[in-house]
């Protein structure tokens, strides 16, 4: 900091102040007394300007540097820029640690570090609802203390964070978590959590899925496979009535093991496809007539149905979803109404809302079963559903479908009275049929 020059200029200095002390000393004739004192008098302003530095430096919040001359002068001035350079530097380091910090409590996932004790030294906001340990109240605290689930004190004091951890979350029971570590400095960790719920869900739905499916298909499977076996053996030709039999079996099981597959195709599209864009203007009052028509060709029993429909009131919409929606609905009321019941299908306003309404007076479900009706191959009663030829995934069609076009499903049953499904459309999805 101190160049040659200011060294020499201060030698000048201390030099010229004991020439002068010496001088004065001589006309008293006291010479070295008098160059001591010069001395003593730059030692002394010396250390003056040490305490000025001291006391700047130790000020709070940090003034101007003091006024000087000569080296000192100089050393202010260069403590001033150096402070003033790495007081911008620390802003910027300020800001960017800040943006970081804000970025990670941003996240979705809960993300943790430690040091190489185990110590917490700072966590994001969802790791709180995640696992409960909170920042800043639990820094400082072992995280092994405050998350003691036997598997990830295992995995956490194990060292081997190749892979993974999954485990129930300590403040939420219903949610899973995923747990990643990743080593680094001198023994610091970093943690990242995941809620994979939903993966968890969707996973077992697809295992269930592929389950139910299996499970569907065996049955005809075995039923065909099994005639024509008993055909094949049969010396001497087959009796014209045993082949009859047989083949109506065969045809039977083939038409389930057909439309499971229709179905199948059709609840995969609607779940995977994104809404169709071009939304047309959906005719109820013909749909519905048709849907009718067909179920009366088709239902094998005599019922009554009674249809009461708005028809200035149109659906915007896909038709061919809300066609699968609505016909099985009417299906389903056919299937579960016995000889001589009544059907009454409705569409009408409800405030702004529109309604689609199958309502019977057949067998009814249990309050209990109304949530599950929904889901994939759920059947109240298995024996009658697959008497009756369902897959079991009407239901779900109609959710699926309906959700396509931001709708619910409203069910209310009573065993031995009947049901009523209704479709919920808001005030979006209707449009007036002009007069």
């Amino acid at each position: 900091m101190i160049s040659t020059g200011d060294f020499v200029r201060e030698l000048t200095r201390v030099i010229a102040l004991a020439l002068v002390g010496a001088a004065i000393g001589w006309s008293f004739g006291h010479v070295w007394p008098g160059a001591a004192l010069g001395i003593l008098l730059y030692a002394l302003w010396q250390a003056l300007q040490l305490a000025r530095l001291s006391a700047w430096l130790s000020a709070e919040p940090e003034p101007d540097p003091p006024e000087s001359n000569g080296v000192w002068a100089r050393v202010f001035d260069k403590l001033y820029h150096r402070q003033r350079r790495q007081r911008v530097e620390l802003e910027l380091l300020q800001e960017a640690a800040n943006i970081i910090t804000e970025g990670a409590a941003s996240l979705s996932d809960g993300v943790m570090m430690v040091d190489g004790q185990g110590a917490i030294i700072w966590c994001n906001t969802i790791t709180q609802r995640f696992i409960g340990v909170r920042c800043p109240q639990d820094q400082g605290n072992l995280l092994v203390n405050l998350l003691r689930d036997p598997n990830f004190v295992r995995y956490f004091q194990s060292g081997d964070y190749d892979s993974a951890l999954e485990i129930p979350s300590p403040t939420n029971t219903a949610l899973r978590l995923r747990v990643e570590i990743t080593v680094f400095g001198e023994g610091n960790r970093l943690l990242f959590i995941r809620d994979i719920t939903m993966i968890d869900q969707l996973e077992r739905m697809r295992v269930d899925f592929i389950a139910n499916v299996s499970h569907e298909l065996r049955t005809p499977l075995t039923v065909i496979n099994g005639y024509l076996e008993s055909l094949a053996s049969m010396p001497g030709g087959v009796p014209e009535a045993t082949l009859q039999r047989a083949l109506a079996q065969m045809q039977s099981q083939s038409n389930r093991m057909q439309a499971l597959v229709s179905d199948i195709t059709l609840l995969s599209r609607l779940e995977s496809e994104p809404p169709s864009d071009g939304r047309g203007l959906i005719d109820i009052n013909a749909l519905v007539t048709m849907l009718v028509d067909d179920a009366r060709c088709s239902v094998g029993k005599e019922l009554a149905f009674h249809v009461e429909l708005d028809a200035r009131q149109q659906l915007l919409g896909e038709e061919t979803a809300i066609h699968s929606a609505f016909g099985n609905l009417v299906v389903n009321a056919c299937k579960y109404t016995p000889a001589g019941g009544d059907i009454h299908i409705r569409w009408y306003l409800r405030g702004e809302e529109a309604l689609f309404e199958v309502e019977d007076n057949g067998v009814g479900v249990d309050q209990a079963d109304i949530p599950h009706l929904t889901q994939r191959f759920y059947r109240v009663d298995k024996s009658r559903s697959t008497d009756s030829g369902g897959t079991g995934l009407g239901l779900a069609i109609v959710k699926h479908a309906l959700l396509r076009h931001d709708a619910a499903l409203e069910i209310s049953s009573e065993p031995g009275v009947g049901s009523v499904f209704r479709c919920v459309f808001p005030a979006h999805r209707v449009c007036r049929r002009a007069a």
